[in-house]
């Protein structure tokens, strides 16, 4: 894991799954966090980010896809690339609908859809 909330300028946390062929992450913050998660995945493998899975499509949670999409793939709910249209850079390759297994050197992530949820501050 790699923490991020201190009140909103680092975004939210990010998973970060370790597998035998690659890394997967859950989350890739801010566009300016890109050199900065690496740096975090380096520390605990030489392995590259195969794979990114976005909560959701705001800012702080899919900033960096762009980044991550030279790497590998970024993968979303169905529903993101409407939300993408200004930055269509940013926008998923490769999308789901209810849920989706993503299997990598032996690991496994579920990803679910479970609806849009509730937004607080």
């Amino acid at each position: 894991m790699i923490p991020g909330y201190d009140g909103g300028t680092t975004g939210g946390n990010v998973a970060v799954r370790v597998t035998n062929d690659g890394v997967i992450l859950v989350d890739n913050k801010f566009p300016y966090s890109f050199e900065m998660i690496s740096t975090e995945v380096r520390k605990v493998t030489s392995l590259s980010v195969k794979y990114v899975l976005d909560t959701h499509h705001h800012n702080d949670h899919s900033g960096s896809n762009a980044d991550f999409m030279a790497i590998g793939e970024v993968i979303a709910h169905k529903n993101a690339g409407k939300h993408f249209s200004e930055k269509p850079n940013r926008a998923p390759r490769v999308v789901f609908g209810d849920e989706t297994p993503v299997f990598l050197g032996g690991g496994k992530v579920q990803a679910h859809h479970f609806g849009r949820g509730p937004y607080k501050w």
